[in-house]
């Protein structure tokens, strides 16, 4: 049982950076196998139901790697010497992300929209690295 444990532990600690990279990988693994020209199969058909254990191995894998990587950002260890933003830097950052992204959802691919939801999410950006910035300490001039 305590491999299994270890396993149910492993991935608990790392389900919210599984959930926010997991649909990036499975576009990258999609936008690699359409760029390298291979023939596909039909959508449910029985050639794609064959092809999915592989597809799921390699997503797992994959997802797991890049969990591996991200993990240190979930970790106290990782956020140690990190500023911290005040409460409104951080909602004001969130909502601005936020924001960027809703944009995108309303108005799809469209110029317009995308110039606004960059500069929405670059403003989100400045607003916590600015906040982020001024909790630093100062340096010396010319030193």
């Amino acid at each position: 049982m305590r491999p299994v444990n270890a396993v149910a532990t492993w991935i608990n600690a790392r389900a919210m950076t599984v959930y926010l990279w997991h649909m990036l990988v499975l576009v990258l693994m999609a936008g690699t196998l359409l760029l390298s020209g291979a023939a596909l199969p039909l959508p449910l058909s029985v050639a794609w139901w064959d092809t999915r254990p592989v597809w799921l191995l390699c997503a797992f894998g994959l997802v797991a790697l890049v969990a591996a990587v991200t993990a240190r950002w979930e970790t106290a260890q990782g956020a140690k010497g990190m500023p911290v933003l005040s409460r409104g830097a951080a909602s004001g950052s969130a909502v601005l992300a936020v924001c960027g992204v809703v944009v995108i959802l309303a108005t799809g691919f469209s110029l317009a929209g995308g110039v606004i939801s960059l500069a929405c999410l670059a403003a989100a950006l400045l607003l916590a690295r600015g906040r982020a910035l001024s909790l630093r300490s100062p340096q010396p001039v010319g030193g």
